[in-house]
Formats: structure tokens, C-alpha cells, sequence
């Protein structure tokens, strides 16, 4: 079994539920849960009203932060199902339903223990052939960031940042998501560096065919000093994996 995290905060206006039905109903053996991170719209009812065999909605009283509505989500999955594998997808459809399907496919033929294989990660990678609708400037911006943060890590991955993981469940990743992260924009390095350390070559990334961007930044000017404070902090969390002393 696999099981999906949604984290949902204020998505009522742009929650595609033909999308989702799509989603939930093609993927066999799977349990998606749709974490409502404390929204003051529709959100709860609307994720309340898709809950089915294998849809749960989760509701938080107050908003956490998407990072950790997902660690919610994941201790959630592991202690009330037994998946194989857990991932989480971003809300917003900017995933195709083929290249959802085509990667769990790879993970249920690749995550068959005993297993090498920690991570499957979406990557939104323009190959020719590829259709990665992205803003210029987020994404130059985005790879200054993530290049300057992974310095001296040994074969990271391309795409930290994507919002499509799927990770196989063993005790380095339960123990991955028992305690709090101490960054919201950088989470997914942090759960990278927490199941991996410094063996990258766990970690797979399989270009999207399809990707397109929805919606704004959500970087104001509040949010970019939280930016570059946490730029900092995870900076020196890679260099404290690199030397083998990683603590998170």
C-alpha cells in the first residue's frame, strides 16, 4: 500500500475535484490523506465531503505551516495503516494524473525490500520533449538557492524542492518524521538528509512529463527573511552531514 499526503491550506477556490477523483480512483491500492491545515475558507467541508474508503481529511484547529501539516499527515499514515510507502503531493494539480500514476508505478517495481532505493523524487527537469511550464524567475532564482545550500554535497538531488516524494517506509524514515523541522522552506532537504545522510545514490529522481505552475509566491517580505535565515540553518545542516555528525 502507498499513502498519499495532501496538505490543503485555503484551497477552496482552486481545489479541482475532478482532479483529485481522477487521482484517488486510478491509483489501486492507496490511501490519500488530506491534511486541512487550519484554513479559514471551505477547505474542511470541501475535503470532508471526498472522504471515501480510501480518502481520510484530517483537520488541524490552527494553521502549521505545510511542512508540518505533511509530518502530521505521514505519523498519521504510519500509525493508523501499514503502507509500503508513504509520499505527499502538493495540492494545487500542478501534477499531471499520468506522471502520478507513471511514478508510482516505478515505486512499487523499485521499492521491493531488501531495497537500495529511500526516495523517488518528481523531477521538474526541462528535457527536450518535456513540458515544465515554470516561471524564469522563480526557477533561476530557486537553483541559486538550492545550489548555494547543497555546496559539497555529494550528488544531490537536482529538484529538492519538488512538491511530489515518495519514500519507502523503514525505520530511518519513521524516525525521519518523529520530530518537528527547524526550517519551513527547506523541510524536504531536511527529511533528504535524515533518511540518507550522505548516501545520495538512494535517491532517485524521475523527470515529469508534464508540470505547470499554479498560482503566486507565497515569499513576502516577512517570508523572506524567514527565507534567508533558514538558507543559513540548512546550509549548515548539509555541511554537518557531509562531515558525518548530522544532527536535526
Amino acid at each position: 500500500m502507498i499513502a498519499f499526503v495532501v496538505p490543503c491550506f485555503n484551497e477552496a477556490a482552486r481545489f479541482n475535484l475532478g482532479y483529485w477523483t481522477e487521482i484517488v480512483e486510478s491509483i489501486p491500492n492507496s490511501i490519500f490523506i488530506f491534511v486541512n491545515d487550519g484554513s479559514t475558507d471551505e477547505t474542511g467541508r470541501i475535503l470532508n465531503s471526498i472522504e471515501k474508503s480510501n480518502v481520510v481529511s484530517l483537520n488541524l484547529p490552527k494553521n502549521l505551516g505545510k511542512e508540518e501539516a505533511i509530518r502530521f499527515g505521514l505519523n498519521y499514515a504510519l500509525s493508523s495503516f501499514n503502507p509500503d510507502y508513504l509520499g505527499f503531493l502538493d495540492s494545487d494539480g500542478a501534477f499531471s494524473p499520468t506522471d502520478i500514476r507513471n511514478i508510482v508505478s516505478i515505486a512499487n517495481s523499485k521499492f521491493i525490500q531488501p531495497s537500495k532505493l529511500t526516495c523517488l523524487i518528481a523531477s521538474r527537469v526541462a528535457l527536450s520533449g518535456r513540458n515544465i511550464e515554470r516561471s524564469k524567475l522563480r526557477h533561476y532564482l530557486g537553483r541559486i538557492i538550492v545550489s548555494y545550500v547543497c555546496l559539497g554535497w555529494n550528488n544531490p538531488p537536482y529538484d529538492t524542492q519538488s512538491g511530489f516524494k515518495i519514500f519507502l517506509r523503514n525505520s530511518d524514515f519513521t524516525e525521519a518524521v518523529t520530530t518537528k523541522f527547524v526550517t519551513r522552506w527547506f523541510f524536504d532537504i531536511e527529511i533528504l538528509l535524515r533518511i540518507s545522510r550522505t548516501h545520495m545514490e538512494r535517491v532517485w529522481e524521475i523527470p515529469l512529463e508534464n508540470w505547470q505552475e499554479i498560482g503566486k509566491s507565497k515569499i513576502n517580505s516577512r517570508e523572506f527573511v524567514r527565507v534567508i535565515r533558514e538558507i543559513i540553518v540548512i546550509r549548515k545542516l548539509v555541511k554537518s552531514s557531509n562531515s558525518g555528525s548530522v544532527s536535526l
